[in-house]
C-alpha cells in the first residue's frame, strides 16, 4: 500500500481481508477490509488495513490518537489467521480520507505484537521457534563466517548464528552505524516438549537484554517463526515492534573458540547466560535490571557527543552504586529522621551564627540538608568492594571526578589531546558493564580492561 512506501522494502510481510474493531466506551464500531502487514529493519511493525465502506467513528476516536480499544484481526492469502494482542497497541492511529466521504478509508497503526497461526496446526504449543534479532556482531573473526554461539538452561537450548549474508550486514553496520538484521537465535525445549508461543517469546526477551549487555547495542527481535521441516515455509509466528538504535563498537563481543586458551581475562559468555537467563536471585530485580541495561546502551552509543555520553555514563554508575547501597541498608550515615530531629537545628544555628551573608547561609543550608546521606564516592568504594571489581582506591577517585566534571563543568576532567577524554569515558563504561555483571548474579571473571583502549568480553 502506498502509506508503507516510506519505510522501504520490509523484512517480511502479509496481506489479505480483515476486521478492525473500535471500542470507545460502551460503543463498539466494527468494519471490514483488505489489509498489508509489514515489518521493516527499522523494527517498525506496520498494519495497513483500507475499509471496504465507510468508518463512521465517534469523535473521541475521530480527533485523537487511542490509547487502547483499537483491535484487528484478519486471513493471509495463504488461509493463516493474523491478529493482534489486544493488550499492546501503540497510541497512533492515522488516516485517509476518502475523496467521496468525510470519513476515514485507510487507517494506519503501529501494534506492539501480530500472532501468525496456521489453522489445525501447533495446536498443543512449540518445542522450536527461531528469532531474527538486529545489531548482534561477533568481532575478531578468523573465517568469513563466525562460529556458532550454543548455551542452555533449565528449559531451554539455544544456539546463535549469523543471518545467510552475515559478512556484508556486518561490513554495513560498522561503516553506516544503522540498524539490521544479523543473526538468528534458535529456541528449543529440552526433551522435545510443547509450550505456548508466549514462553518462546518472553524467554527471547531475556536473551536480547542478554546481548545488549554484552554488546551494548539495542539488539531486538523481529520476528519468531515456527518452520514446516520440510519446506522451510512459516507456518506460525509472532512479530514484534522492535524498539531499536544505530549500531555501536564501544563493546566488542569476541566469543572464543572452543578450546581456545587465553592469558587475557574475557567475560565467560555461558556463566553470564547461566546467571542472567536462570531462575536464581539476582541482586536487584529482573524488571529493575532491564531499565538499567537500556540506560547502559544509551551510554554506549557512539554516534552522540562524547560528553553527552560520559555524562549518561557516569550518570548510571551513580545510579548503581545509590541502588546498591539502598538495597543493601548503607545509604544513610545516620537515619534521616534523626538528622532532622537533632543533628540539622544545631547546624542550622552554627551557620546562622556566622559572619556570612544570607545568599551564602541558605546556599550551605541547602547542602546540609541531604547531609545524612553517604556520598557518591563511600557508596561506589563499598559497591566495589562487596562484588570485587579489580579498582583501587586512584581509579575510584577518577570516576569521582569525572562524573564531578561532566556534571559541573560538562567536560571530562582529563586533557583531550592526550586521549584522556576517551579514557574516561571507557573506564566509567568498563565500571557498568563489570556492575551489572555481578548484580545478575555473574561471579565470573570480568573482561581486561586496558588503559585508553576498547574492551572486549
Amino acid at each position: 500500500m502506498k502509506s508503507m512506501e516510506q519505510h522501504g522494502r520490509p523484512l517480511a510481510s502479509y496481506s489479505g481481508v480483515g476486521n478492525v474493531r473500535f471500542v470507545d466506551n460502551e460503543t463498539i464500531t466494527h468494519a471490514k477490509g483488505y489489509f498489508e502487514a509489514a515489518q521493516f529493519p527499522s523494527g517498525r511493525l506496520m498494519v495497513s488495513f483500507v475499509s471496504t465502506e465507510p468508518l463512521r467513528l465517534s469523535p473521541s476516536v475521530s480527533e485523537g490518537p487511542l490509547e487502547d480499544g483499537l483491535f484487528f484481526s484478519g486471513d493471509d492469502v495463504d488461509g493463516r489467521s493474523i491478529e493482534s494482542e489486544e493488550d499492546v497497541f501503540f497510541p497512533r492511529l492515522s488516516w485517509l480520507f476518502a475523496p467521496m466521504y468525510r470519513h476515514p478509508s485507510e487507517l494506519n497503526f503501529y501494534p506492539r505484537r501480530l500472532i501468525i497461526k496456521s489453522r489445525g496446526v501447533f495446536e498443543a504449543g512449540y518445542s522450536r521457534v527461531r528469532f531474527l534479532i538486529s545489531n548482534f556482531l561477533w568481532h575478531d573473526l578468523q573465517g568469513p563466517v563466525p562460529e556458532l554461539i550454543k548455551f542452555t538452561t533449565r528449559e531451554f537450548s539455544v544456539t546463535v548464528e549469523p543471518v545467510v549474508d552475515y559478512p556484508e550486514v556486518a561490513k554495513r553496520l560498522a561503516a553506516e552505524k544503522g540498524v539490521e538484521p544479523s543473526a538468528y537465535v534458535t529456541i528449543e525445549t529440552k526433551g522435545g516438549g510443547l509450550l505456548p508461543m508466549d514462553r518462546f517469546t518472553d524467554f527471547a526477551d531475556s536473551v536480547i537484554y542478554l546481548f545488549r549487555l554484552v554488546s551494548g547495542n539495542r539488539v531486538n527481535w523481529y520476528h519468531g517463526d515456527v518452520l514446516d521441516g520440510s519446506t522451510g515455509k512459516i507456518l506460525d509466528g509472532v512479530y514484534n515492534y522492535a524498539e531499536t538504535a544505530s549500531y555501536s563498537n564501544t563493546v566488542r563481543l569476541s566469543p572464543l573458540r572452543a578450546g581456545y586458551q587465553s592469558g587475557v581475562p574475557k567475560v565467560d559468555l555461558m556463566r553470564l547466560a547461566e546467571a542472567f537467563l536462570g531462575a536464581g536471585d539476582t541482586v536487584i530485580d529482573r524488571s529493575t535490571l532491564r531499565s538499567l541495561i537500556d540506560h547502559f546502551t544509551n551510554s554506549c552509543d557512539d554516534g552522540s557527543y562524547l560528553e553527552a555520553r560520559g555524562l549518561m555514563a557516569s550518570s548510571l554508575t551513580e545510579l548503581l552504586a545509590a541502588k546498591y547501597a539502598d538495597l543493601n541498608g548503607f545509604s544513610e550515615v545516620v537515619p534521616e529522621h534523626e538528622f532532622e530531629q537533632e543533628l540539622f537545628p544545631m547546624l542550622a544555628s552554627a551557620v546562622g551564627e556566622a559572619q556570612l551573608s544570607k545568599q551564602f547561609r541558605d546556599h550551605v543550608l541547602s547542602y546540609l540538608k541531604g547531609a545524612f546521606r553517604r556520598s557518591f564516592r563511600s557508596r561506589l568504594r563499598r559497591m566495589v568492594a562487596d562484588l570485587e571489581l579489580p579498582l583501587e582506591d586512584p581509579e575510584l577517585g577518577r570516576i569521582v571526578d569525572t562524573r564531578n566534571s561532566l556534571v559541573h563543568r560538562g567536560t571530562f576532567p582529563s586533557i583531550i589531546e592526550d586521549g584522556g577524554w576517551l579514557s574516561d569515558y571507557r573506564l566509567l563504561t568498563w565500571t557498568n558493564f563489570s556492575i551489572l555483571c555481578r548484580l545478575v548474579g555473574y561471579q565470573g571473571q570480568l573482561p581486561w580492561r586496558q588503559e585508553g583502549r576498547r574492551w572486549e568480553v
